[in-house]
């Protein structure tokens, strides 16, 4: 290679200037936090049982599960490409949209684990544990030590990313979140924006009142009724998005606040949305005809979630091309 071409890699490969150790350390766990997921995918992917017990439904090695196998394991390959995205240089290069969309689809994903998972280690290991018996009786899933270090680095990962994009979007961006929502320029009048904010609306609510309802009173056990309540909240982040962005309702919320509880709101609602709807579609853990499959309601909350968060994607994307343009927020 030429001499300008080593110079090319260095500069590639080396932090941006001002990133700081701080972060690069960041970048560095979030990718050591992907490796035991990664090295089980993988293992799985090349025929292994590692970590799956005798009976266990993965255990039959179907061509679905493959399949999704080989999709998680990119999903989290894609959050390595992220957080080396967030502190070299080539990541200031890449457009936009190519940096927030992964990112957004990561927020979605990570968020309720992240929330979840600290809550059921302090509240599961305060309260009762399941008898031998109970425990005999449940179906064989996975043994007992991958569940806390998948979940563990999902965590680890979620923190990480977190703490890594706020300044970067900072950095980048920040400028166009200054002043509240009053300070927005008109949006573009029209039907097809009002009708999809009343839709993404309708679509979230809907989705929120399910959850809620499963986190009162509809599921068993703490860790569903814990992911149900942080549902709840993503579908009402989503409505109060929209209401304040689109309806200009309370106008004087500060623009990162609404812009925030639409990114995190709708990206829940559509990521897990999604997945959801793909597991009950692909059957992978029906393990029986006599096994209750998912519900009416169940399926209205998963269609109701997916539609509403890629609604709000989409006026997600119409509002950054307002914020562009100059003196967006007057300024």
């Amino acid at each position: 290679m030429t001499a300008s071409g080593r110079t090319v890699s260095r500069r590639t490969t080396r932090p941006v200037e001002g990133v700081g150790r701080a972060r690069v350390a960041l970048c560095a766990v979030a990718i050591l936090a992907c490796v035991p997921y990664l090295l089980i995918k993988t293992a799985w992917l090349s025929g292994s049982r590692v970590g799956i017990p005798e009976g266990s439904v993965l255990a039959d090695g179907t061509t679905t599960l493959h399949v999704l196998n080989a999709v998680t394991l990119a999903l989290d390959i894609c959050v390595v490409v992220l957080a080396l995205a967030l502190v070299l240089p080539f990541g200031r290069r890449l457009p936009g949209w190519l940096l927030l969309l992964p990112l957004w689809a990561a927020t979605g994903l990570l968020t309720p684990l992240v929330l979840v998972v600290p809550l059921v280690t302090v509240l599961g290991g305060l309260g009762p544990r399941p008898s031998a018996a109970e425990e005999a009786a449940a179906p064989p899933f996975l043994d007992g030590w991958v569940a806390p270090l998948v979940y563990g680095g999902f965590t680890v990962q979620a923190l990480a990313l977190g703490a890594l994009f706020v300044p970067y979007f900072r950095e980048r961006w920040g400028h166009l979140l200054r002043g509240r929502v009053a300070d927005l320029p008109a949006a573009p009048a029209g039907r097809l924006t009002s009708g999809s904010a009343v839709v993404a609306v309708v679509a979230a609510a809907t989705a929120g009142a399910l959850h809620l309802w499963w986190a009162l009173a509809g599921r068993s056990g703490l860790v569903l009724r814990l992911m149900e309540g942080v549902h709840a909240a993503a579908a009402a982040g989503a409505v109060l998005a929209v209401l304040w962005l689109v309806f200009r309702r309370r106008p004087g919320t500060r623009l990162a606040v609404a812009l925030t509880a639409g990114w995190a709101g709708g990206a829940v609602l559509a990521a897990w949305g999604l997945w959801w709807f793909v597991m009950s579609v692909s059957g992978v853990f029906h393990t029986g005809a006599d096994e209750q499959t998912s519900t009416p309601a169940e399926w209205l909350a998963y269609s109701a979630q997916v539609i509403s968060g890629l609604l709000l994607l989409g006026m997600g994307l119409s509002l950054s091309r307002l914020l562009s343009r100059p003196g967006a927020t007057g300024r």
